[in-house]
């Protein structure tokens, strides 16, 4: 499954805009208002590709409601 976003919606120290990204370098995505019905939508689909990617789901919502 792929899933594509702006890559400005990426929060680094230095923007990932024009340059490459250095190795293991991360990055943070903020679900906001805005995406966040985008991403329930990505995360059913995801949940419905295999028993496995489904209990993968539940991790993340479980991870997500602790905080």
């Amino acid at each position: 499954m792929d899933f594509c976003f702006s890559i400005l919606e990426l929060k680094t120290t230095t923007p990932l805009l024009n340059r490459t990204a250095a190795l293991k370098e991360h990055a943070l995505l903020t679900i906001h208002k805005t995406n966040a019905l985008m991403f329930l939508e990505m995360l059913k689909i995801f949940g419905l590709l295999s028993q496995a990617h489904h209990n993968d789901v539940l991790k993340i919502l479980e991870k997500i409601l602790q905080n």
